[in-house]
Formats: structure tokens, C-alpha cells, sequence
């Protein structure tokens, strides 16, 4: 149902819509409909700071996620161990959410997916780390 109608909104009556495409938009609009707020609203924050600071919160984020513990994650991202506490610090206190705990971790992984799959955040750092 929720596919059918982004088809009807975003495809022009000539044309036909990528079904990929509109399933994802479909799933992620009934996220963002059943949460009353962007599904991708922790990672919005994360790179609407990058934009305005010129960080790195958002590829920091995605490290971290990625790495089997943080020291592994310091050395990916060059940084000292305690450069990288103080950014998750930051990014805890941006976001509301601490990658640290396993139930915002999985929140703010799929957080990142969903928001590299809209083209919201660049990919770059999500392709590297795989």
C-alpha cells in the first residue's frame, strides 16, 4: 500500500517506478510516520554538526559501529583513544543516543543505513569500512 502510493507521488504517469526503489521509500515513510519524526533523526543531527563544524561525527559513528572494539576504531580513524571517547562523547550528547549501550547501538546503526540509502549522509565512509 505504502509503495503504491510513493509510486503515484514520485513517478511521473509515463514512466515506471523502480520498485527497489519505492519499497525502501514505502518502509522508511512508515518509519517515520509511526515515530511522529524522521526515522534517520539521530544521524540527521550528526551531519547537520559535521556541515556546521566541519567534523567528522558521522564517519566516526560509522567506525565505531563497524569495529570489532573502540581501540580498533581509534586506530581506523588514526585518532588516540581518548580523542575518540571525547567524539562519541559528543555524539551522545547530540544525539541523545550512546553507540556504547547495545540497544542505541543497533538504533543508531540502522539509523545510518537507512540515512545512507536515502543519500541524506555521503557513503563514503560506509563503503570503506566494508
Amino acid at each position: 500500500r505504502w509503495a503504491a502510493r510513493v509510486a503515484r507521488i514520485d513517478a511521473a504517469p509515463e514512466r515506471i517506478g523502480n520498485f527497489d526503489a519505492q519499497a525502501l521509500e514505502a518502509w522508511t515513510a512508515a518509519l517515520d510516520d509511526n515515530l511522529g519524526t524522521s526515522a534517520t533523526a539521530a544521524v540527521d543531527l550528526l551531519a547537520t554538526h559535521d556541515r556546521l563544524h566541519g567534523s567528522e561525527l558521522v564517519e566516526t559513528l560509522w567506525v565505531f559501529l563497524t569495529s570489532r572494539h573502540a581501540q580498533d576504531a581509534a586506530g581506523r580513524l588514526y585518532l588516540h583513544r581518548n580523542t575518540l571517547r571525547y567524539r562519541m562523547d559528543l555524539i551522545k550528547k547530540i544525539t541523545g543516543l550512546d553507540a556504547r549501550e547495545p540497544n542505541e547501538r543497533v538504533m543508531l546503526h540502522l539509523q545510518l543505513r537507512l540515512a545512507a540509502l536515502r543519500g541524506t549522509i555521503a557513503t563514503k565512509p560506509i563503503e570503506e569500512a566494508r
